[in-house]
């Protein structure tokens, strides 16, 4: 059920596609059919006739159901007993695929948020070749819209999302929206108990180029629709028009009423609508601020103590601006507050630039129209540079916003290269390879020099274009790319990423042992370079951990990710490695820790979950959790997770699993130490040096040396660090 064009009969024919037990009612025509399914497209237009025998059709075959495409439920007889599908809208996932489908170079997210994923009104942008929001919200106004739809008054088309409260507020009869969704311009969404009614895009495009209110009857309207949706206890949407009001009071009120739950069930989408609050008007509401901090995971910290020189003209180009003189003076605050970031990144200084690259959003989003167009390409420059300094401050949804931000400025070919790679990137990352692949193709189809594809500028796009050809198993593609890359590895800001990429290349191409001499020397290369960033370091332990697996060194994998660390990547790689060494029982409380948002960490918990299930004879939760496995593989166009498997543990997961390789080796057994080996290793994590061990034992120190070199060999350590990471990894020494 949804408004015209929402894509009712696309997803009635999507699931009838391929079925031998499904037949169409057409023209009043209804086939013989005593089980399985009758479709009716266009229910509207069906008779009373009609109705009425597929009314005795029903009462007479018990096994026989109907799927029907409707405007609203009154289309359909009122005995029924009736399931209603809403959730037509098109996903992002499926915006992306659409734009690409169709040719478009827009944006899939700004696209998705003017239509929001109304499928006639995004095919028609699509078509439109436009890519700026201004072009397209007034194409809308030009676009089709249901016919025979009543008269829309302008007041309804102000806010994006209504609900009757709103109506009765302004003294209007509520039963209006039925009227309008009756006629197909529009239609409820969301779950029953919190439905709210958006008008069809192109509908409320056109009302609204007509209508003639100032802004501050615009923000009245859209303050008692706000008020409306948190009355009605749709608390994201009443964020969304109480920010568009520029009334954090009832921000405030749905924030509270909605509780943390709306926070950390929608923390994208909440950071998304509160970015663009100015930092003064957030002072005065502790209770949104808070929330932003929330979401945006701003640990707190002192402030930066970094280029004087930059706080210098930071602070006199506020005195500029505090006396209204000096034009452009704040956007030269903005650059030099992002230059504080990128610095701090590089210089992994305190907390690498994230509280700055904040401070320099804030000065972004309060920038005026003037002060946006005075900063020109700048101003997408900008935007994606703080994108990288969130991206490797371990905040990518933050920095996926930025980055999208950013690509919407038109921009010369070396940053519009960069903010394509920045932006595939994140999306690897995050396992929405899918989406990453067609950003790269899109890229792709521009004529880039050579020079600028091999330049600084390119190595983010190039290292996008090495993993997802990884991830598809397309070593021919991969391996010119990563020897490329490589080259520059040892200067380049991006060299884990490029480690870890190469990492699994080498796994997949068979040649782990060389893989992993590659990525120690590359690591020792840069110890004496600023290269502990905290996302850094995860994936570089992450990198490790795999390299040894797929060597079947399972307790130097183990070893590699044994550092609590809280963070997910961490516990699902340790959790992995449990599995692999059949360490059943730690595996399941590694999984469980922690949230999952991403589609990557969401899939690798589903599949190690599916394995320790039917490990546990569960064979059914086991089944049921490998189909969400599968079905994220399917959407995301991500395999790595599957891959990571031993070959047993593998077949759980289908078809898809046996195209791919498993990676992960058998483990050799674990030691066994002799007791005086045992007391050696004991020694080596309580006391000091071997002179100390050799005294504390009453023995000579080369006697020490000597024990201590045959536990080495034994244990395939090359430290003593190594060798106690090891053993508390095998389980021969307690932690």
């Amino acid at each position: 059920m949804g408004p015209h064009d929402s894509g009712k009969s696309l997803g009635l024919t999507a699931w009838a596609f391929g079925r031998d037990d499904v037949d169409r009612v057409e023209n009043g025509t209804i086939p013989d059919r005593e089980s399985g399914f009758l479709v009716i497209d266009d229910a509207e237009q069906a008779d009373d006739a009609t109705w009425r025998e597929l009314d005795r059709r029903l009462a007479a075959y018990p096994e026989l159901a109907i799927r029907a495409a409707a405007l609203t439920a009154e289309s359909l007889p009122q005995h029924w007993e009736v399931e209603i599908r809403r959730d037509l809208y098109l996903t992002a996932e499926e915006i992306a695929q659409l734009l690409e489908e169709l040719g478009s170079p827009a944006d899939p997210t700004l696209v998705e948020s003017i239509t929001r994923g109304h499928a006639g009104t995004t095919r028609y942008l699509a078509r439109s070749g436009l890519t700026r929001r201004p072009d397209m919200l007034r194409a809308l106004t030009r676009a089709p819209s249901p016919d025979g739809v009543p008269e829309v008054a302008g007041e309804i088309a102000v806010p994006q999302y209504l609900t009757t409260g709103f109506l009765e507020k302004l003294g209007r009869d509520p039963r209006e929206l039925d009227v309008v969704e009756q006629a197909g311009a529009g239609g409820w969404y969301g779950p029953p108990s919190t439905q709210v009614f958006v008008l069809h895009p192109a509908v409320r495009a056109k009302v609204r180029d007509a209508e003639t209110f100032d802004q501050d009857r615009r923000n009245e309207i859209r303050a008692l629709a706000a008020d409306s949706l948190v009355d009605a206890g749709a608390f994201l949407e009443g964020i969304a028009e109480s920010v568009a009001a520029q009334r954090l009071d009832i921000t405030d009120r749905a924030i509270t009423e909605g509780s943390l739950t709306l926070v950390t069930s929608h923390p994208v989408q909440v950071e998304a609508l509160l970015r663009g609050v100015p930092l003064q008007r957030l002072a005065e509401h502790p209770v949104v601020a808070a929330t932003l901090g929330l979401v945006m995971r701003d640990d707190e910290s002192s402030r930066p103590r970094v280029l004087d020189v930059v706080r210098v003209a930071d602070t006199a180009l506020a005195a500029v601006s505090a006396r209204g003189a000096g034009h452009g003076a704040t956007g030269m605050r903005i650059v030099l507050k992002a230059l504080e970031a990128m610095s701090l990144r590089v210089t992994v200084a305190e907390d690498e630039g994230i509280e700055a690259a904040r401070r320099a959003v804030d000065m972004i989003d309060g920038l005026s129209l003037e002060e946006r167009d005075e900063m020109g390409t700048l101003r997408g420059i900008v935007l994606t540079n703080l994108a990288l300094t969130l991206l490797y401050g371990g905040h990518l949804g933050e920095a996926r916003l930025l980055a999208a931000r950013g690509m919407e400025v038109p921009q010369k070919s070396a940053e519009s290269l960069f903010a394509a790679g920045m932006l595939a990137i994140i999306d690897v990352l995050a396992g929405r390879m899918a989406t990453a692949r067609r950003t790269v193709a899109r890229a792709e189809r521009n004529a880039w020099s050579e020079s600028l594809m091999e330049s600084n500028a390119g190595e983010p796009f190039r290292i996008a274009q090495a993993w997802v050809a990884v991830e598809r198993s397309d070593l021919d593609a991969a391996g010119p790319l990563l020897e490329s890359l490589m080259e520059r590895a040892e200067g380049s800001e991006h060299w884990h990423l490029m480690a870890h990429v190469r990492a699994l290349f080498d796994i997949e191409s068979g040649d782990v042992e060389a893989g992993i001499q590659r990525f120690h020397a590359l690591r020792t290369l840069r110890s004496d370079k600023k290269s502990n960033r905290r996302r850094s370091a995860f994936l570089l332990r992450l990198t490790e951990s795999m390299l040894y697996l797929a060597n079947g060194e399972h307790a130097k994998a183990a070893a590699a990710v044994r550092e609590p660390t809280g963070d997910v990547w961490t516990s699902l790689a340790a959790a992995r490695v449990a599995v692999a060494r059949g360490q059943d029982r730690e595996a399941f409380e590694l999984v469980s820790a922690g949230s999952r948002l991403d589609p990557r960490d969401q899939m690798t918990a589903y599949v190690l979950r599916a394995v320790l299930l039917k490990r546990a004879g569960r064979e059914k939760e086991a089944a049921r959790t490998a189909e969400r496995a599968v079905a994220i593989a399917s959407v995301h166009e991500l395999t790595t997770p599957l891959k990571y498997l031993l070959p047993a543990d593998q077949e759980l997961f289908g078809p898809l699993a046996e195209s791919l390789p498993a990676l992960v080796v058998e483990g050799e057994p674990v030691p066994t130490l002799t007791p005086r080996e045992r007391v050696i290793a004991d020694a080596l994590r309580r006391r000091g040096s071997l002179g100390e061990i050799a005294e504390g034992l009453h023995v000579s120190t080369n006697t020490v040396k000597s024990q201590v070199r045959s536990l080495y060999r034994k244990l395939g350590a090359a430290s003593r660090e190594e060798a106690v990471l090891l053993l508390l990894a095998l389980g021969l020494l307690d932690d």
